[in-house]
């Protein structure tokens, strides 16, 4: 019971409730968070070795700046959380003791005063977390300076060394000597087309049947003849499919 009675009530409060809101929220998330950017930080940094290992030179110092900003930023955060949780004690005391005494505080009218009091240990404890706050976002924009360092160093390591420098061995070669072709192929330019099956319009029924050609530069059939020449002439494909889109025509027109 002495800890209680020595123990102002708003820091019991602040342990039984932020305290161990932390031990049951914060502190799981900020540890996996930690493991999964450790991880991530330490395999990146072995592709790199791997692949670029001239990129050593400069993560390994990096890697030590890191750790010196990291003692740095420990040191001050501890106690700017400490403050933190202190100022965030007092007040929920004041206002533990201002809900206890307000029959109190209304019978000597002393409303505006302990109001007053309480803003003051709001703006205080507001300090310190802004302080907390800001000591994070400091940590932060540093550590990504120094990764995009490291990245920035492995691009230009990439770009600066010759082509193939970083080639797998495990990849084909560009050129196999063994399966190249002929140095004149392709000899002859030629498409043959067999049994060759047009069809018309709309589903119309079959207007060539075995009929051999050959293709002109866009993939069509071709007959390379006056249009008039072509329709004068019976094994003409022009002739056939002219006469059967006009026996549609004219089939459609009667109806």
């Amino acid at each position: 019971m002495s800890f209680y009675d020595s123990t102002p009530l708003g820091r019991v409060l602040s342990r039984v409730s932020s305290d161990l809101t932390i031990m049951d929220l914060d502190l799981p998330f900020s540890l996996s968070y930690s493991v999964g950017a450790t991880i991530n930080f330490y395999s990146t940094l072995t592709v790199l070795a791997v692949i670029t290992w001239q990129v050593l030179i400069v993560a390994i110092p990096i890697v030590y700046v890191a750790i010196r900003m990291q003692r740095y930023y420990f040191a001050s955060a501890k106690e700017v959380m400490r403050m933190n949780g202190t100022t965030k004690s007092s007040l929920a005391n004041h206002v533990n003791e201002t809900v206890a005494g307000a029959a109190t505080i209304r019978a000597f009218d002393e409303e505006d005063r302990s109001f007053e009091k309480n803003l003051d240990l709001i703006d205080i404890n507001a300090s310190a977390f802004f302080h907390s706050f800001a000591s994070n976002e400091w940590l932060i924009q540093r550590l990504e300076t120094i990764s995009a360092v490291v990245l920035t160093a492995a691009a230009l390591f990439i770009v600066m060394f010759p082509p193939g420098t970083f080639t797998s061995e495990s990849e084909a070669e560009e050129i196999l000597e063994g399966n190249r072709p002929p140095p004149n192929w392709p000899v002859v330019g030629k498409v043959e087309i067999n049994d060759l099956k047009v069809l018309g319009k709309c589903q119309l029924r079959e207007v060539v049947e075995g009929k051999e050609e050959g293709l002109n530069s866009s993939g069509k059939l071709a007959e390379y003849d006056e249009p008039m020449s072509l329709m004068k002439r019976e094994e003409s494909l022009f002739r056939k499919l002219v006469n059967e889109y006009w026996s549609h025509f004219q089939s459609a027109e009667s109806h």
